[in-house]
């Protein structure tokens, strides 16, 4: 049923949507039925933006920056490094704050040829941490092939693609904050 509001008519407002619950159950479902590619691609428009950020405020608000660098000691030091033997192509790194206590973090490598222990080229690890806590995990860690973790509980996993795992992943985390709307 249409509303009308002057000359303009508008679908009915949604109301469950207005809530912080229905609202985050929203945002998930949109994520979860986005292509992998569009997430890649909202993942490089972001890189863009923190680039420009990094080469300070002038190219981002149009003004002139400090004299100091404004990131300099926001940065991590030289002393702290991260080492990896992956060998392939990294698709997806990317982590969304869904409330103010969790987020999501999703990585996603295409690999040459598939681990030990899965049947198709590709890591990955998918995290749901709500304050400070890994509440729901896919990966595929060599050896183990293709799984989930629902708090301390693993349970196999069967791998479809990129775009199907980014959205059982969403599908997850809403009934998982469902079950656990009350603790």
């Amino acid at each position: 049923m249409k509303h009308r509001v002057g000359k303009i008519e508008t679908d009915p407002i949604d109301w469950s949507l207005t809530a912080w619950d229905g609202s985050l159950r929203e945002q998930l479902r949109r994520w979860s039925e986005l292509p992998l590619e569009r997430i890649v691609l909202a993942q490089e428009e972001m890189q863009n933006l923190a680039d420009q950020f990094i080469e300070g405020p002038r190219t981002v608000f149009g003004f002139n920056p400090p004299e100091e660098p404004l990131l300099e000691p926001l940065t991590t030091s030289g002393h702290v490094g991260i080492l990896s033997n992956m060998q392939g192509r990294l698709l997806l790194d990317l982590r969304i704050a869904l409330t103010e206590k969790s987020f999501a973090e999703m990585v996603l490598w295409e690999l040459p040829e598939p681990l030990p222990g899965s049947s198709h080229g590709y890591k990955y690890r998918l995290a749901y941490v709500v304050e400070g806590e890994c509440a729901l995990r896919f990966d595929n860690e060599t050896g183990k092939g293709d799984h989930r973790h629902v708090k301390d509980v693993e349970s196999r996993y069967a791998f479809r693609g990129p775009e199907r795992l980014v959205a059982d992943f969403f599908a997850e985390i809403a009934r998982w904050n469902d079950e656990n709307s009350g603790s």
